[in-house]
C-alpha cells in the first residue's frame, strides 16, 4: 500500500509539472492561430517553444531518473572535474575552493554532472556564493564534502529534497537533486545532505575510486 501510494504521488506531481507548461503552450498556440500581426505572432511562437522546450527538459531527467546513463568511465582529476562543472553551473572558479587531495581521479561525466547540479542550486539560491569542496579518499571511496556560504536548504525541507519535484525554487523541477541520487547510486555511490536547516548547505559525495588501467607489458626482444 504504501509503494502505491508513492507511485500515485509520483504519478500525480509528473503530471502537474508537464501539465503547467502545456497549458501555456496550448494557450500561446490558440493565441499564434488566431493572430494576423507578424509581430506578435513571432513571440506567440517563441512561447511555444520555450514551453516545449520545458517539457522536453522534464521528460529527459524524467528519463535520466529511471535509468542513468552507463558509460565507459572516463578518468579526471577531482580539480579537473570541480573546474568543469563550475563552468556549467556559471560559478567562477575565483568563488570554488578545493581542499584535500584534488589530484584523486574518479569517474568524470558522472562526477561532473552531480557537481554541476550542486553548484547551480548555490548559485541561484545566493549568486554570490561561495563553494567549498573537500576531497579525501576512505575506504576505497572518494569522499566530496561541498559546502557554500548561502542560506541553506530549510528544516521543512530537509532530507526530503532528495525525492523527486522537491524544490525551493519557483520555478524548479524538484528533479536535479533526485537524479544526482541515481547517478550515484547506480555507480555505487550516494549522496547526502549534512546539515538541513542549517546556513551554507553541505552536501556529501561518495563514489567508489577508480584507477586507471596498467600499461600492457611488453617482453623484452
Amino acid at each position: 500500500l504504501d509503494r502505491l501510494a508513492g507511485l500515485s504521488e509520483l504519478a500525480r506531481r509528473i503530471a502537474h509539472e508537464i501539465k503547467n507548461p502545456l497549458t501555456g503552450v496550448m494557450g500561446f498556440a490558440a493565441l499564434l492561430e488566431r493572430s494576423e500581426d507578424p509581430v506578435a505572432s513571432r513571440r506567440f511562437a517563441g512561447k511555444v517553444v520555450q514551453g516545449v522546450r520545458q517539457v522536453d527538459h522534464i521528460v529527459k531527467s524524467l528519463l535520466g531518473f529511471a535509468k542513468p546513463d552507463r558509460k565507459r568511465a572516463r578518468l579526471s582529476s577531482v580539480a579537473e572535474v570541480v573546474a568543469d562543472a563550475a563552468l556549467s553551473a556559471g560559478l567562477p572558479t575565483s568563488r570554488v575552493q578545493i581542499q584535500g587531495q584534488r589530484e584523486l581521479r574518479a569517474d568524470a561525466d558522472a562526477l561532473v554532472r552531480v557537481l554541476t547540479n550542486l553548484f547551480r542550486n548555490a548559485v541561484e539560491a545566493a549568486p554570490g556564493v561561495h563553494v567549498v569542496v573537500r576531497v579525501e579518499a576512505r575506504h576505497g571511496r572518494l569522499e566530496l564534502l561541498v559546502q557554500d556560504d548561502g542560506p541553506g536548504v530549510p528544516a521543512a525541507i530537509g532530507r526530503s529534497a532528495m525525492e523527486p519535484f522537491v524544490s525551493t525554487k519557483e520555478r524548479g523541477t524538484g528533479l536535479g537533486l533526485s537524479l544526482s541520487v541515481r547517478v550515484l547510486a547506480y555507480l555505487g555511490g550516494d549522496l547526502d545532505l549534512m546539515n538541513p536547516g542549517e546556513a551554507g548547505a553541505c552536501f556529501r559525495v561518495r563514489l567508489p575510486l577508480l584507477q586507471e588501467s596498467a600499461p600492457p607489458v611488453v617482453a623484452a626482444e
